[in-house]
This record gives structure tokens, sequence and C-alpha cells, in this order.
């Protein structure tokens, strides 16, 4: 397919370089790419990942400023945008070697990642203003180097294992909770 991007080189992870680097590989393809707040794939509905199979750093989803986590709900969140859909771009040596869409709109994820935001909102409503703000095993923000206010919400690598093997469980497909 034209999104397919195994075997491509990318720039160096550091950086942000390899993310940049297959956002304009694909936008090379006829995808059409934004750079501003929302998901890197607006059409699709899609936010691009890349990750170095060899990382076991946090997985960063989004970055919002402390006022706009307090005063905004998950589900009109940039966090909540962003963790829908995912193009996941995994790399050894900087050539990508797998790339899959994970849907994490199933309720049980949502639920989750929706009560690690939420405890994080209400610790920052209380005046929790300290560079790591722990929700749960499933997120917590961190302040962005650099800046006086803006959190980036993280999500540690062997939760987003588990969270990457849900979904992509047949699960989903033949039951349904309630």
């Amino acid at each position: 397919t034209k999104g397919d991007l195994v075997g491509e080189k990318l720039g160096s992870r550091f950086g942000g370089f390899n993310g940049r680097d297959a956002e304009q590989k694909l936008q090379q393809r006829g995808y059409k790419m934004s750079n501003g707040a929302g998901v890197d794939m607006p059409l699709e509905k899609v936010e691009v990942k890349t990750r170095a199979k060899e990382a076991t750093s946090p997985h960063t989803v989004a970055t919002m400023k402390a006022n706009d986590i307090i005063n905004t709900d998950y589900e009109n969140s940039l966090v909540y945008k962003k963790f829908q859909q995912q193009y996941r771009i995994k790399t050894e040596n900087n050539i990508v070697t797998e790339n899959k869409i994970y849907d994490f709109s199933n309720e049980w994820v949502q639920r989750d990642i929706q009560e690690a935001y939420e405890i994080c909102q209400a610790k920052l409503q209380a005046g929790d203003k300290g560079d790591t703000i722990y929700g749960s095993p499933w997120g917590y923000l961190e302040k962005k180097k650099g800046t006086k206010s803006s959190y980036s919400f993280r999500i540690s690598h062997g939760a987003m294992e588990k969270l990457e093997a849900m979904t992509t469980s047949t699960l989903s497909k033949h039951f349904t909770l309630e």
C-alpha cells in the first residue's frame, strides 16, 4: 500500500527527526499531513508515531498547557484526539521494520487512559505543578523541558506494550462489555 514504509530509512530517532521524516514520506505519497494541533493525518483521523524497537523510554501521546488540561475534559482533549487511531512505525537502526495502525478507540483502553488523564487533571486543579504528576499505571504528566506550564501526557513502555497487545486482540470482535 502507499503508506507502507517498511524498508525506508528515516533520520535519527533523537530530536524527532525520524518522526518528521516519516511524515514527509507519507506526504510525498499523497497523504495530507498536519503539523498543527490535532492528529497528523486529519483526513484519516490518524496520529503518526515512530519508535525505535530498542527504545524503552515512555511514549509521549500529546503535549498540552497546564491550563488547557485543567479546563478541558478528556473527550475534548488533545490526548483523546491523538490516542484513538495511531499509525505506529517501528525502526531498527533508523530503518522501518514494521508499520501498523493501532485502534486505541476501544472502550477498555479509553477508560484506562481517561482515568489517568482525570487523575492528573484533578492534581493540576488542586495546585500540583510538579515536574511529574502521576495519574495511574496507564499515564502520567511530565513537564516539558524548557517550558513553564506545558506537560506531556506519557505512557510507560510496559503499559504501551500491553495497550498494543489489547488492540491487536480479536476479543473485541467477538464480545461486547456491558
